[in-house]
């Protein structure tokens, strides 16, 4: 019980916030140094720029469908 007491609740952060962090590391800003300037784990920027290329790939092939279809 006591550990279940000490445990970091996991944060959350808004998509515009996550879209800011991304945006830097896009314009060059190294992953390390953004996660030091925002007091963030290097990790989650690193899921969510995971998260956001899969995103962008599956935008990619619904267009690419859709100009099959056309």
């Amino acid at each position: 019980m006591a550990n279940q007491a000490n445990r970091k609740k996991g944060r959350k952060y808004d998509q515009t916030f996550k879209q800011q962090v991304l945006q830097k590391v896009r314009n060059g800003a190294s992953v390390p140094s953004v996660a030091l300037e925002l007091g963030i784990s290097e990790g989650i920027i690193y899921a969510w720029k995971q998260k956001n290329e899969q995103q962008d790939d599956s935008r990619l092939a619904t267009l690419e469908r859709e100009n099959a279809q056309l």
